[in-house]
């Protein structure tokens, strides 16, 4: 993190952990749980925050990767999941985003938000994943401002950065960052 700060980069922190119960495949997340593996997953997201240093007003994104979005069970499952994960953070003082696909996981965030789901805290900022290789905010009619998001435009690739070569995914950034 030093690193990437003395290079002049802010980062966009992003916590893994169990995913949609339609995802496929790996840890999932326990439908019957979804509201308590949520506020777990942010109790460890603000743990490992604070190891790294980051101070509370930083945001950290969950990463909630493609699942498929037309499984009404699986939809209430991250919903639940979600909203309880920001709640959590933001009781903590971290700023909550997600990040996941515009076609998923964001498009069910927004659908939330708009019928007013009982109980569901939406998250402050989100970073879409959204490979159309425009670097434009846009993304649809959303409920977050550009102002509140991130948009990966392209997926994995490689690019030299100061003579360093690495795998990246290409992203514009207007929402919260921490660095």
């Amino acid at each position: 993190i030093r690193q990437a700060r003395a290079l002049g980069w802010s980062m966009l922190p992003a916590y893994v952990g169990p995913q949609a119960p339609c995802y496929g495949s790996g840890v999932t997340i326990n439908p019957r749980q979804a509201r308590a593996e949520g506020r777990q997953a942010a109790d460890g997201a603000v743990k490992d925050a604070q190891r790294l240093g980051l101070p509370k007003g930083s945001p950290v994104y969950y990463d909630m990767e493609a699942y498929n979005e037309k499984d009404a069970t699986c939809v209430s499952t991250v919903i639940s999941f979600l909203g309880a994960w920001t709640a959590a953070l933001d009781a903590r003082g971290y700023v909550s985003g997600v990040y996941s696909s515009k076609d998923s996981g964001i498009a069910d965030l927004n659908a939330a938000v708009k019928s007013r789901v009982r109980g569901f805290s939406a998250p402050q900022a989100i970073w879409m994943a959204l490979w159309n290789g425009s670097r434009t905010l846009n993304g649809g009619k959303l409920d977050w401002p550009p102002s509140d998001r991130a948009k990966q435009y392209q997926g994995p690739h490689r690019q030299t950065v100061r003579g360093v070569t690495m795998d990246i995914d290409s992203d514009s950034v207007a929402g919260p960052t921490a660095g």
